[in-house]
């Protein structure tokens, strides 16, 4: 009997054009002079948890919230609306790393590429159901590695691990993000009102 790909995940990437390289570049330079949290060899984070908030990144803000909306009808969600929770920039320096993670109180993410981005690695999300632990002998079955070019978006379930491995560059620069519902979402007795 043949094998079968069962109950697979998807996740949503597109180039975001629309940006000037002059726009980046400011895009750039205004999240490298926030203050952060150094994480030591794991890169920083901006203590500013609201960046999609500054009006700087009013249009980025807007098709982020738009392409969600079409990945998750893609998905054949139903939902009144969404909004974005929070946000903040991620700075890799030369091999500093992000670790293996997940978004928790969260619906989906994302991530957008403000200069020249690293590889990225999404762990498959029934590698964590097994109640005996394999050994596996192809790392591809255990995760697959995308290298977006800059000014790409990505959109992702929120329980999808992921991490980013030393980075070859200097001030790899992006802005992460979490998505919540706005409005009535669910169903009857597990109805939520956001």
């Amino acid at each position: 009997m043949p094998n079968n790909s069962l109950f697979h995940t998807k996740i949503f990437t597109t180039t975001l054009n629309t940006f000037s390289p002059s726009e980046m570049d400011y895009f750039n330079k205004f999240l490298l002079s926030l203050p952060n949290k150094d994480l030591d060899s794991h890169g920083e984070f901006s203590i500013n948890q609201n960046v999609l908030n500054t009006s700087l990144f009013k249009g980025l803000k807007k098709q982020i919230l738009f392409y969600s909306k079409q990945y998750l009808k893609s998905l054949g969600h139903e939902f009144e609306d969404i909004q974005i929770a929070n946000s903040w920039s991620n700075i890799l320096h030369k091999n500093e790393e992000i670790h293996k993670h997940s978004h928790n109180n969260s619906y989906i993410s994302g991530v957008f590429y403000v200069n020249e981005p690293t590889e990225i690695y999404f762990e498959d999300p029934t590698l964590n159901k097994w109640h005996f632990s394999p050994a596996f002998l192809k790392e591809s079955f255990m995760s697959v590695k995308l290298t977006p070019p800059s000014k790409s978006l990505i959109i992702f379930p929120s329980f999808i691990e992921h991490f980013v491995p030393p980075s070859p560059k200097d001030n790899r620069v992006s802005i992460a993000f979490n998505i919540i519902p706005k409005g009535k979402f669910g169903m009857m007795t597990s109805q939520l009102n956001l």
